[in-house]
């Protein structure tokens, strides 16, 4: 039997053979459809994506801006520290000079106010060091530079303008003083030290003021007692210098430094005795007080008593220089001794000595306005 050709259906089985029928497509209305649909899931994903997509962005500008501000902050500090230190220099201030280069570099590289005060309290600890080894140059180095690390380090600006003050520095203390009384407003020892650099550079009508301030914050405090008194006398009110000296005295009945003055005022009534003989008691309990020495030396040469006055005047120079008894030697109360031969030899002697450098490294006195105190923390 033939077989049926495969390629060509049998006509018995062609009702089998399903044909889908063509779709009927829809009018052309020139309208686009909409799109279809998506899944619920479809569209929470995408808002989770949206809301970390702002999120990030919104940390990124956080921490651009907060870079940003570090990094202006540090430039501000570096050019203000930077000019600073060169007006210094420009200046000559040796005194303000960085002459250390790490601490320098250590100062640029510090960028938090931490760091700051940890490195000028160390630097201020240093200055204090030296200062009890009576290194007053490198202590007031120390100080500065504690001060331009960390301007408001209150403790440093008495410290540095009373060093100023024992260098003889009193125009630069006065302006650190200043700003010492700023900070610390209800510090009866800064007023004082403050008016002490007054009454150096003969500012009397600044100077008593602030020693009046200082007792009024602290009405016992001895130092701006006894200023007062130099003030008040150096501006001409003789009585009221008087009346504050023996307020003074009356709770420091045997301080040598308020009966010396005790003894000028009784001296300024013509009573040279009584003067001499307060001298003397401060000679005998005070033996090493040469103030005192050159004070009673002039006495007598005032009570026509040369003699007594070169002997006087041998003890002073034997406790300060040569050159120290010659400034008071020249002074107008011995115009008469130095006419005696007696007073021609002293002077002879004395000029040679004084050319020698004998004594030079003592102390050196001149007769004249008596020291100011400063304050009892700087003694």
């Amino acid at each position: 039997m033939k077989k049926p050709d495969r390629g060509v259906e049998p006509p018995e089985y062609s009702y089998h053979v399903q044909h889908p029928a063509p779709k009927a497509q829809a009018p052309r209305t020139g309208k686009i459809a909409p799109a279809r649909a998506g899944k619920p899931g479809d569209q929470a994903f995408n808002k989770h994506v949206r809301v970390f997509v702002v999120v990030a962005l919104f940390m990124i500008v956080f921490l651009a801006l907060t870079v940003f501000s570090i990094v202006w902050t540090w430039h501000v500090r570096h050019t203000r520290m930077t000019r600073d230190i060169k007006k210094d220099a420009d200046a000559g201030d040796t005194g303000w000079r960085s002459s250390q280069s790490m601490k320098t570099t250590t100062l640029f590289s510090t960028t938090s106010e931490a760091d700051s005060i940890h490195e000028a309290e160390i630097l201020a600890r240093q200055a204090e060091l030296m200062v009890e080894a009576t290194n007053y140059r490198e202590a007031v180095k120390l100080y500065s530079d504690a001060i331009r690390v960390w301007p408001g380090l209150a403790p440093a600006y008495p410290q540095l303008g009373r060093l100023h003050l024992k260098m003889g520095n009193d125009a630069r203390a006065q302006p650190i003083l200043e700003r010492a009384a700023e900070l610390n407003p209800a510090a009866a020892d800064i007023f004082n030290d403050l008016g002490v650099a007054y009454l150096r550079m003969n500012r009397y009508e600044k100077a008593s003021p602030l020693f009046r301030t200082a007792l009024t914050i602290q009405p016992d405090y001895g130092p701006a007692l006894f200023n007062l008194s130099l003030s008040l006398r150096a501006s001409g009110d003789m009585a009221g210098a008087r009346k504050i000296l023996d307020q003074y005295l009356l709770a420091r009945p045997d301080e040598p430094r308020g009966l010396k003055e005790k003894a000028f005022f009784v001296a300024a009534e013509g009573h040279y005795a009584g003067a001499l003989g307060i001298l003397e008691e401060i000679m005998l309990s005070s033996p090493d007080f040469a103030p005192a020495y050159f004070d009673a030396a002039a006495t007598a040469a005032l009570m026509k008593d040369p003699d007594n006055a070169l002997r006087l005047l041998r003890k002073a120079e034997a406790l300060t220089s040569p050159a120290s008894a010659y400034l008071v030697y020249q002074q107008p109360a011995f115009n008469e001794v130095r006419l005696t031969d007696t007073g021609k030899i002293f002077l002879r002697d004395l000029v040679r000595r004084a050319q020698s450098g004998a004594g030079s490294a003592q102390t050196t006195y001149s007769r004249g306005t008596p020291e100011p105190m400063l304050s009892e923390a700087a003694e």
